[in-house]
């Protein structure tokens, strides 16, 4: 009995811990989105990104990080070809939240 106390003190604060800090980062790109919103700041120019159909590239948004190739661009969504485990992947990003697009040759 005295193990479970043992492991609940021990892994309690750690478990406390993770999910703090995910629900930190949640509140974190909402205050970046807000203040965006708030100053005006434009999405990302879906005609520039057309040009680049096709080409590898790396994208970073507020909290996440894709590399591959781009496949289409509309309005507000970049679509990207991802490999990742030798399986293709495709991934749908929402051109509000990039904060850099990389193109490669």
């Amino acid at each position: 009995m005295n193990e479970w106390y043992i492991l609940l003190l021990v892994f309690l604060p750690l478990l406390f811990s993770i999910l703090n800090q995910f629900f930190h980062d949640k509140k974190k790109v909402k205050k970046i989105m807000n203040m965006r919103k708030k100053k005006g700041v434009t999405p990302m120019n879906h005609e520039i990104l057309k040009k680049h159909i096709g080409r590898s590239c790396s994208v970073s948004t507020l909290d996440h990080f894709a590399m591959g190739t781009i496949l289409s661009v509309n309005e507000t969504w970049l679509e990207v070809e991802v490999v990742k485990k030798k399986s293709k992947q495709i991934e749908l990003i929402n051109l509000e939240y990039v904060e850099k697009i990389s193109i490669g040759e």
